[in-house]
């Protein structure tokens, strides 16, 4: 009964509230409008210990290209904050850089960058940079300018080595005009200069062995291509951090049978006229003499552009060229069927 006797107390005293409540005047709703902050940021960017990465494939070819490495944008909360000039600096990173690379690329396993040197390109001259290697950007938006881009031009993509990942890391460090630097201030523009053929691809296809893998086991893994030139590509194993083509090996102990063989790097090189594909060994560990691309009347390596698949046969230890499934010959029959860019 007491609890019965305090609900009712309750109900009593809400609606003797709500009667009150009815009587104030409404309040009008106060937005943000004056009293809120720009908050200036970089679109796909992180924090310093943590970057963003705007991330450019570029062909690998002699012809100029220009990219928008870095967008600033401010968001502003009402008009009045819109018209006002804003200063915003923005540093060359090199610090920022140096600490992913030594920090958190390396025990990730994750790619590490290095620096684009500033010979191979050229920064458009409405956004100058002072100074050198880990200068300053000071970048001007007028009444009304939301955004400013950082362009480049590289005039020669061929100068990039293809194995080989760039970055240009930028830090907003100062904006005027009651703005406030978001999270969002370090951005990393990385830059890779790639084929058509470069990419994560699956791996199937068999491989002849006379003890590792004399019954053409089959092999189904994950590998890249890398570019090392406009029509030819290295094969990379994750599996392996290195150029390496795995295989399925009866003899081993890792996990799924997984192996590779040291001192062998194979290349596919693509005939862009006739699509066909040679492999050939670029190791410059122990010879094997991985060769030529293996071809015969029942097998032909070639690329199909409309499946984005590349075939290939090829061997070593092939005696006078000729493959015979005994003895010293070693070959693999792959199939890479394209996934994605890396």
């Amino acid at each position: 009964m007491k609890f019965l006797r305090y609900t009712k107390q309750l109900a009593a005293v809400a609606i003797v509230a709500s009667l009150f409540t009815a009587c104030d005047k409404v309040k009008e709703v106060d937005v943000i409008g004056d009293r809120g902050q720009t908050l200036v940021k970089f679109i796909k960017g992180g924090a310093t210990d943590d970057p963003g990465f705007n991330k450019f494939a570029i062909d690998f070819v002699p012809t100029p290209i220009t990219l928008t490495v870095a967008d600033i944008r401010r968001d502003i909360p009402n008009a009045t904050e819109l018209n006002r000039v804003m200063n915003v600096t923005v540093i060359d990173d090199t610090a920022a850089l140096r600490l992913y690379n030594e920090n958190i690329a390396i025990p990730a396993g994750t790619t590490t960058y290095e620096y684009l040197p500033a010979a191979w390109y050229t920064i458009d001259a409405a956004t100058p940079k002072v100074g050198g290697d880990g200068g300053t950007f000071n970048l001007v938006l007028q009444p009304g300018e939301f955004a400013k881009q950082i362009n480049i031009t590289i005039p020669d993509p061929t100068v990039l080595d293809p194995s080989t990942s760039y970055a240009l890391p930028f830090t907003i460090t100062t904006v005027d005009a009651n703005g406030v630097i978001s999270v969002s201030r370090t951005l990393f523009a990385t830059v890779g200069a790639k084929n058509k053929y470069d990419g994560v691809y699956h791996l199937t296809g068999q491989f002849y062995h006379p003890s590792r893998s004399p019954d053409y086991h089959h092999n189904d893994w994950g590998v890249e291509l890398w570019t090392v030139s406009g029509d030819a590509c290295k094969m990379y194993s994750p599996d392996f951090i290195g150029f390496y083509h795995p295989f399925y090996d009866i003899t081993s102990t890792n996990p799924g049978n997984i192996n590779a063989f040291g001192g062998q790097e194979p290349r596919y090189t693509v005939n862009s006229a006739t699509n066909a594909v040679v492999v050939d060994n670029t190791s410059t560990g122990p010879a094997y003499s991985m060769g030529l691309g293996y071809n015969n009347a029942g097998y032909n390596s070639y690329w199909d552009d409309g499946t984005k698949t590349m075939y290939a046969c090829f061997g070593y230890g092939i005696p006078g060229g000729v493959f015979t499934p005994a003895g010293a010959s070693r070959m693999w029959i792959d199939t890479l069927q394209y996934l994605g860019p890396r």
